[in-house]
């Protein structure tokens, strides 16, 4: 005797109502029943797949198979309906399956491989059992350049032209301090009549220039410029440590596919 328990689970999304239904098929026969579970909710039924393909034995109106004898097997797939009925689903036939086709599903055996795989003998077989067809991330040539997002371009460049601006505001500082110091030196040889001419090599050694006087204005200028700069130090620090940590998980994900088709 084949007994049939069921659940439902509406679920209500932006764009539509999905019923999820849980199906329980009990044989409590001492031999294997192969059996058809049909679908009596409306609305198309999207059954559970592997690798793009509906599970082997799911067709658009429900599933067919073999239960083993005094087992039981689960079911579940999802119909786009936001009505129910009573049950859900049903048996629509049973009939006495083969001994040799206890391991079947949907009416092809299946063969074991010597990797170990159970394997449908078909081409949607070998597509559920193996995947698609795809050569390892670390064989999959990149381009060698690279487009930099416009946003992440556009503040980099940014974050350049502040220390554009304060290292030429920095240059015209020192150059007026240099220039003082010649000044100074030119005085001292003045006052002295001839003797060593006040720090005339030194100050070229050092720069020239004649003194600036910064406004107020220039001064805060150059405070803001250095808190702005101070920040964007953190931020990239920040950035980089992020992107350290997303690098990590894109070659863990590379590394974990490529094992995952080799196994």
């Amino acid at each position: 005797m084949v007994t049939l328990h069921w659940t439902t689970d509406e679920r209500t999304g932006a764009v539509e109502t999905v019923t999820l239904v849980a199906l329980v098929v009990e044989n409590s026969a001492a031999m294997p029943v192969r059996i058809r579970v049909g679908n009596r909710l409306d609305g198309e039924l999207r059954a559970p797949r592997r690798h793009g393909l509906a599970e082997a034995g799911w067709d658009e109106g429900g599933f067919e198979g073999v239960v083993s004898a005094g087992e039981r097997r689960s079911l579940g797939y999802a119909v786009a309906a936001d009505e129910t009925h009573s049950p859900p689903a049903e048996i629509v036939w049973t009939e006495r399956a083969p001994e040799t086709e206890e391991s079947s599903i949907g009416g092809a055996t299946r063969h074991d491989s010597p990797a170990g795989f159970d394997i449908e003998p078909t081409t949607a077989g070998v597509v559920r059992a193996l995947g698609e067809a795809r050569p390892p991330v670390d064989a999959v040539p990149t381009p060698d350049r690279v487009e930099i997002p416009d946003a992440v371009k556009s503040w980099l460049s940014a974050v350049e032209t502040r220390i554009e601006r304060y290292e030429t505001g920095d240059k015209k500082t020192r150059g007026g301090e240099m220039g003082e110091m010649r000044e100074m030196g030119e005085m001292r040889e003045m006052g002295e009549g001839g003797g060593k001419k006040m720090g005339e090599r030194e100050c070229e050694e050092m720069g020239s220039g004649r003194p600036e006087k910064r406004t107020v204005a220039e001064q805060a200028e150059e405070q803001e410029l250095r808190r702005r700069i101070a920040a964007d130090e953190r931020t990239l620090e920040a950035v980089a440590n992020r992107v350290q940590r997303v690098r990590e998980r894109v070659e863990s994900t590379g590394k974990s596919n490529a094992v995952g088709r080799t196994r």
